[in-house]
């Protein structure tokens, strides 16, 4: 069974990048726009991961990473926030709110599946033959094409 991941974003261009990369790589992708709907995705699919956007149309992401701790503690999902807000205030606020690392945009698919990996093992949750169906395991573009995602591209 594929790990499943919950990604909040509100950039559809981000939403799509993401689930097709993690797809791509064995996970099962729900998406979400908003704080409100993201907290009703984690809570019914109680994902092995949420990667979750830091400014949401409802809200802070990470008054939403604290609501997800609130509910689930220790059987919530690893948390990734994936945010335009790059300065180091704002990647500690992340981590003190509970997240397991922080992704600043622009970013790598590759680099971000890689951190989503390490924030499972971290939390215990060490995959096994069955969790990764054979997903991709090298980047897929061609020579010439970048792997960065930048917002509006």
């Amino acid at each position: 069974m594929p790990f499943r991941v919950v990604v909040v974003d509100d950039d559809p261009d981000v939403l799509r990048v993401v689930a097709i990369k993690l797809e791509r790589a064995g996970f099962s992708v729900v998406t979400a726009t908003d704080a409100a709907s993201g907290l009703a995705a984690v809570l019914r699919e109680a994902p092995d991961v949420a990667i979750i956007d830091r400014m949401l149309p409802d809200g802070d992401g990470l008054a939403l990473i604290g609501t997800v701790r609130a509910a689930l503690a220790d059987a919530g999902p690893a948390i990734v926030v994936l945010s335009a807000r790059a300065g180091l205030d704002e990647i500690v606020q992340g981590i003190e709110a509970g997240a397991d690392d922080y992704v600043t945009k622009p970013f790598s698919p590759r680099s971000l599946i890689e951190r989503v990996q390490v924030a499972l093992v971290r939390r215990g949750r060490v995959p096994t033959a069955g969790d990764h169906p054979g997903g991709e395991t090298q980047p897929s573009a061609r020579a010439g094409e970048s792997l960065e995602f930048v917002e509006g591209t």
